[in-house]
């Protein structure tokens, strides 16, 4: 395996775009790390490291840097071979294994601030969600979960309803909207157990990310 960086620019619909070059708000990590060994050879059931630091002396300026360290399986490119019945030829296409570790270098005091911009009961694909806004100020990302709760009164827990794992707003990203479904033991909630129902909608921040990310919000379904 070959290792390298790539970077990507998260889009609002959650997929990601590769990019070459830097923007205000899109900055590269790669510059200001280093790795080794540069090539890795893994035999079956064997497992190899690889030292990933930041570059001895590198002065960094205040904010989030963000890159994707590649491993690459380093396949050996077969040529293609004449036909002898048509005159053309066989392509032997290979694919070569590979996967992507997000980095990030955060410098400074961390700034992001989160809050939810509207919400409301939607359908989609026959079940119910809340369909979610959420926006960020800030030079940095947040990530986290977004956990619905039934409000069950003053003497008993409330019951979660829903949850999405992993929604993150990047720097280049100010506003996002998301669907959370709507289930309890993964039975999809019906609308009759909602009418005249408060919820309660939170976001949670990542424990190893982001945890001093937190707020809330309350929403009557009449």
């Amino acid at each position: 395996y070959r290792m390298t960086f790539i970077n990507y620019e998260a889009q609002k619909d959650g997929s990601y775009k590769e990019i070459a070059t830097e923007t205000d708000v899109t900055k590269f990590a790669e510059q200001y790390l280093e790795y080794s060994p540069k090539k890795i050879v893994l035999e079956s059931k064997k497992s190899q490291t690889v030292k990933l630091m930041v570059k001895k002396g590198a002065s960094i300026p205040d904010g989030e840097y963000r890159s994707h360290f590649m491993f690459l399986e380093d396949a050996p490119t077969k040529a293609t071979v004449p036909t002898k019945a048509t005159g053309g030829f066989v392509v032997d296409i290979r694919a070569r294994y590979g996967v992507t570790v997000p980095i990030v270098i955060r410098r400074g005091e961390l700034d992001a601030q989160g809050k939810f911009d509207d919400m409301r009961l939607a359908k989609k694909g026959g079940q119910n969600v809340i369909r979610v806004k959420l926006s960020r100020k800030g030079k940095h990302s947040y990530r986290g979960a977004i956990v619905v709760y039934k409000k069950e009164g003053w003497f008993s827990s409330d019951t979660e309803i829903g949850r999405l794992e992993n929604v993150t707003l990047y720097p280049n990203i100010f506003e996002r909207s998301v669907d959370v479904s709507l289930q309890k033991r993964n039975i999809p909630v019906q609308m009759k157990d909602l009418k005249g129902e408060t919820l309660l909608v939170k976001f949670i921040g990542d424990k190893e990310d982001t945890p001093d990310i937190q707020f809330e919000q309350e929403l009557d379904i009449n």
